[in-house]
């Protein structure tokens, strides 16, 4: 487990809206398929943008 996995799970397990926010902001990220995209590749897409959208 790499720095920003730990930080990510850190994030959301402190905060139970991350869910939430992930798919809201989703169709604006990741296009139209994203419900999709997020639920098979959410580990990786997050661990590689996770510096640029988690912490803001």
């Amino acid at each position: 487990m790499d720095r920003q996995e730990s930080r990510w799970i850190d994030r959301k397990r402190t905060d139970r809206r991350t869910d939430r926010w992930l798919d809201r902001k989703a169709g604006r990220w990741i296009g139209r398929r994203a419900d999709r995209w997020i639920d098979r590749r959410v580990d990786r897409w997050i661990d590689r943008r996770a510096d640029r959208w988690v912490d803001r």
